[in-house]
């Protein structure tokens, strides 16, 4: 079932500027947020390349990243309080920093989650959170004692599967006076990836990566001229550092290219420059909806995160599997936390290109066991996770559900299941009268489901992959 709540409860109700905190109604527009946070001399961190049609509760629902978020962190990371509805009906507020007994004081339904908790700590503590961008499943390790019990931020990620939240206090950060982009070359993506991690050292706000394939579809697309001057290379990371002393900032900078170990490096002080630069990220991304091979590119198929000192290694081997099943890619990511996204050339219009699609998705590549560190890293890829959430999750955290509790009753939302199990093949849509539809399993034609689940997650329209899972018309 898709909520769209950007007609009716779309609004931004308040900033604080002193307390640095602004309260949204979950159908806000990240660019409408943004937009009232920098009036007031403020900016709201996460930022993901859709930032100008996703909303904040989609955000939450996934536990959005975006390019910034090395700097500025995840949504769970900024998220202060929420109100949200249970499936009975009871109504929830919980806040970021209250105290356990004050938090099980709030509702019944919440004592489910200490004993999940209790049964199952050791598990928790050494498989969950064990990098930034592992968030897979539900985040139980907010729960731990020494993360205080944080019910606010497990919502986080939960896909709306815990609740439906109708209101949400975000923390907002200053914006900082200078921003100062470094663009490094390397012979190709594995090398810039393996480089990614060193570049932490030098405190920056963002490392994204991108190689010659995106730069090549929007070359096409568009013509050279959107393309300015890369260093040489194959594979390119863009590193953001900011500050207020331009300075100081600059030199560090400096510091970061001399050291970077690149084919080319060149620091970009014209802030128009940098913003051309940073729409080959942002643009190519969104482009990519054919592959170099002319065949339509699947978006978010491959949403994986790895611990960022293994990304070069997993780039490497991930390219070979495409090769081994005659596919082919356009990667792009957030580097600097081991997170990458890719669009690939599924030829998904035979049975047997469904089983080439589940395989290669499925098969990790082998120097990583399957509870390394391949986790879905960004936005939520139902899709993917069907075949592969056993890949990233230890048979041992099934347990740690807040699912698999007492909490499982009727006052909670649907379970993930409806989405990871879709029937095969989906049956399709009888009727398109005005977008509704005459069986309810019809994601890939039903347009008034596909356009609000678009809205709520950001995807684009063109080349955006949507899961085979039961949706009725919003």
């Amino acid at each position: 079932m898709v909520f769209d709540f950007s007609r009716h409860l779309g609004n931004v109700l308040s900033v604080d500027r002193e307390a640095a905190r602004a309260v949204v109604q979950p159908g806000t527009v990240h660019a409408t947020l943004q937009k009232q946070a920098l009036a007031n001399g403020l900016r709201y961190g996460p930022d993901p390349s859709s930032h100008s049609r996703c909303t904040i509760g989609g955000m939450i629902g996934n536990d959005a990243c975006g390019n910034r978020a090395l700097g500025y962190g995840k949504t769970s990371d900024n998220l202060l309080g929420l109100e949200l509805v249970t499936a009975g009906g009871e109504v929830l507020r919980v806040r970021h920093g209250d105290e356990r007994a004050q938090v099980l004081a709030g509702s019944p339904l919440l004592s489910g989650l200490d004993e999940i908790v209790g049964r199952h700590l050791s598990t928790i503590r050494t498989e969950l959170g064990r990098f930034n961008r592992q968030v897979s499943g539900y985040a139980a390790q907010r729960l731990l004692p020494e993360q205080g019990f944080d019910v606010t931020r497990l919502m986080a990620g939960s896909e709306g599967t815990l609740g439906i939240v109708t209101e949400a206090e975000v923390a907002l950060v200053t914006e900082p006076e200078h921003r100062i982009l470094a663009v490094l070359g390397y012979p190709d993506i594995s090398t810039a990836g393996a480089a990614a991690v060193a570049q932490l050292e030098f405190g920056p706000v963002a490392v994204e990566g991108i190689d010659r394939r995106i730069v090549e579809i929007l070359t096409a697309r568009r013509g050279p001229q959107a393309v300015p001057d890369l260093p040489l290379g194959d594979g390119w990371l863009l590193v953001e550092l900011a500050g207020d002393d331009r300075a100081e900032v600059v030199a560090r900078a400096e510091a970061l290219c001399a050291a970077s170990g690149a084919v080319e490096a060149k620091v970009v002080t014209d802030p128009a420059e940098a913003a051309m630069i940073w729409r080959v990220r942002e643009d190519g991304a969104g482009l990519s909806g054919r592959s170099p091979r002319d065949r339509p590119a699947h978006a978010g198929w491959e949403d994986a995160a790895v611990p960022p000192e293994r990304l070069g290694d997993y780039l490497r081997d991930f390219d070979e599997l495409l090769l081994q099943h005659d596919l082919t890619g356009l990667p792009y990511g957030h580097f600097g936390d081991g997170c990458l996204h890719i669009r690939i050339d599924f030829p998904s219009r035979s049975q047997a290109a469904q089983r080439d699609s589940a395989t290669s998705s499925t098969t990790p590549p082998s120097w990583s066991p399957p509870t390394a560190g391949r986790c879905r890293g960004s936005t939520a890829t139902a899709a993917r996770a069907a075949g592969c959430s056993t890949g990233c999750t230890p048979p041992t955290h099934s347990g740690c559900s807040p699912r698999s509790s007492g909490t499982s009753t009727p006052t909670t939302c649907s379970t993930r299941a409806c989405w990871s199990s879709p029937p095969h093949p989906p049956p399709t849509c009888a009727s398109r009268r005005r977008g509704r539809c005459a069986r309810s399993w019809c994601w890939r034609t039903c347009t008034t489901g596909v356009t609000s689940a678009r809205r709520c997650t950001g995807a684009r329209a063109s080349g955006a992959a949507a899961p085979t899972a039961p949706v009725r018309a919003a």
